[in-house]
């Protein structure tokens, strides 16, 4: 890891870059093992493929094993990541996958997560249930930044919350994407920004959080 730091300093980084492939991964449960013909869980499952990433431009397909990255077996989704993150951005990853069966070798080039729109980051301060929420644009970038997974999501995700603010007392929290409010989609932090401006009788919230949709309502 030493030569990860080293080599993003050297870049002018302030922090560690973390290489991205672009492929959404699962632990393999005794239940996938079986079903797979496995005598015991081992490596990760890739469940889907981002377009115009370095997974799908290896030739990575959903529903491939990876059992080893550079001839070191991987049990879970964070020891494959920690074998990535020794290896660097612009170097390439061997990958060895179990595909129906037969272990196959692919070489996956790994890259920083691109920024795909402007995260134009800013800090909730009108008077409202998001006052001292931070929050982005979700792009693969910021999705790395924060430890979200990420699977294509658009709009808009809190990066931050302050502590015993109001944000904080209604139970916002990093990662949640905040998906509509009185049935206004979120597109953008000044969307918001604008809607959290608008001081209504009632707020009605939609959010996901880890896939899962959340919906809330305020007077």
């Amino acid at each position: 890891m030493v030569k990860v730091f080293v080599d993003s300093a050297r870049r002018g980084g302030s922090a560690v870059e973390l290489p991205w492939i672009g492929a959404e991964l699962q632990p393999v449960t005794s239940d996938i093992a079986e079903s797979l013909g496995l005598d015991r869980p081992s490596g990760v499952l890739v469940t889907s493929i981002l377009r115009k990433s370095p997974a799908e431009a290896a030739g990575l397909d959903a529903g491939d094993l990876v059992v080893a990255v550079d001839g070191v077996e991987v049990s879970d989704p964070r020891v494959f990541n920690y074998r990535l993150a020794t290896k660097g951005v612009g170097n390439v990853a061997k990958l060895t996958v179990n595909r129906a069966g037969k272990l196959i070798d692919v070489p996956v080039t790994l890259t920083k997560a691109p920024e795909t729109t402007p995260r134009e980051q800013l800090m909730i301060e009108a008077r409202s249930p998001f006052q001292g929420a931070t929050v982005a644009n979700v792009s693969p970038a910021v999705a790395a930044e924060i430890g979200l997974s990420y699977r294509g999501q658009t709009g808009v995700v809190v990066t931050a919350v302050a502590a015993g603010a109001p944000a904080d007392r209604i139970g916002l929290q990093k990662g949640d994407i905040i998906l509509s409010v009185n049935g206004n989609d979120i597109t953008a932090t000044k969307v918001l920004a604008a809607v959290a401006d608008s001081d209504p009788m009632f707020w009605r919230l939609a959010i996901d959080r880890n896939g899962q949709i959340l919906r809330m309502a305020f007077r």
